[in-house]
């Protein structure tokens, strides 16, 4: 076999070497942000689980599954910068803030509770790091990072671009910003929303909200097809005002009962859907056969409250479309 042809075999096989393999990506991934503001700096702290590092193996033991400790820094700092440092897209007053700089990284057991607040979390990071003799597997561990952004004032307007959704099939992230005046600022979410401001005002806020409903109704071709069948039944613009004006009523209590009560009941989803189905039946045949109208009831059955407070953030849009048709 010629010089040529090992060159060849070898560049085929080399990524499949032991340290380059990558793992499945996993099903359910739980990420934990604190973004804190400081004269000079943003203090970011993250949590994340090792399986969703999807490009990187940590090293184990011989002949084990159990992570070998003592040589698993080098690997969590490169992914600490590929898979947090890099994805965390910051912006004050509008202005993209430079990649954060890692300082700090840990692997901390996944049942590990110092990532219920900021100050435990940030006490945990400065804290000594596991034993080098815990037998642990990958997916029993977190990978914690503490990292910095330089900044112009804490004060400003600073916005946020999420960009984790590709850690797994479903990325749950819980985002607290600490403002400079004080208090906690919570956001949770699925997937990677568009960019939100940490600390809008309710005008921002009021933006946004109707933003993400006129992009819900574009760019599902469901909703489009339902705005298309109810415009079908109008004839005239009046009950187009009324039907619109019943629906954002219903829209607006929705809301409120969202930010109120936490609603936990698991057939809501199944009944939801449900009733928008039956909604577009109905005014189907409504159109061809019906005398009078009775949209308004079907305005208010339309506007149904979501089936839960943590469920709000994937709802909103539907019903903001929902008022906005």
């Amino acid at each position: 076999m010629t010089s040529r042809s090992l060159l060849i075999l070898a560049l085929l096989f080399a990524p499949w070497s032991p340290n380059a393999v990558a793992h499945d990506v996993p099903d359910r991934v739980q990420v934990s942000i604190f973004l804190n503001p400081e004269p000079g700096r943003m203090v970011v702290l993250v949590r994340l689980p090792a399986n969703a590092l999807i490009d990187f193996l940590l090293p184990t033991l011989p002949d084990s599954n159990w992570l070998d400790l003592k040589n698993t820094d080098s690997v969590v700092n490169e992914a600490a910068k590929v898979w947090i440092a890099d994805r965390l897209v910051l912006y004050e007053d509008g202005v993209a803030l430079p990649k954060p700089r890692v300082l700090v990284v840990r692997l901390s057991r996944v049942n590990d509770p110092s990532f219920r607040n900021y100050e435990s979390a940030l006490d945990h990071l400065h804290a000594d790091p596991l034993p080098t003799d815990t037998l642990v597997l990958q997916d029993q561990v977190t990978v914690d990072a503490l990292l910095e952004a330089p900044i112009h004032l804490p004060g400003a307007d600073f916005s946020f671009a999420p960009e984790f959704g590709r850690l797994g099939v479903l990325v749950f992230t819980t985002l607290l910003f600490l403002p400079e005046d004080g208090g906690v600022r919570k956001f949770s979410y699925e997937g990677d929303p568009p960019t939100f401001h940490l600390d809008a005002t309710r005008a921002k806020a009021l933006r946004n909200f109707v933003s993400a409903g006129f992009e819900h109704v574009l760019g599902d071709r469901e909703s489009l097809l339902f705005l298309f069948c109810v415009a079908l039944t109008f004839l005239r613009i009046r009950p187009v005002i009324h039907f619109a004006l019943v629906m954002l009523s219903g829209e607006a209590l929705s809301v409120i009962a969202c930010l109120s009560f936490s609603i936990s009941a698991t057939w809501l989803p199944v009944l939801s859907a449900a009733l928008v189905a039956a909604i577009a039946v109905y005014m189907g045949i409504e159109a061809i056969v019906a005398v009078q109208s009775k949209r308004v009831g079907a305005a208010l059955i339309a506007a149904e409250p979501p089936e839960s407070l943590s469920r709000f953030k994937r709802f909103r849009s539907e019903r903001i479309s929902a008022a906005l048709w």
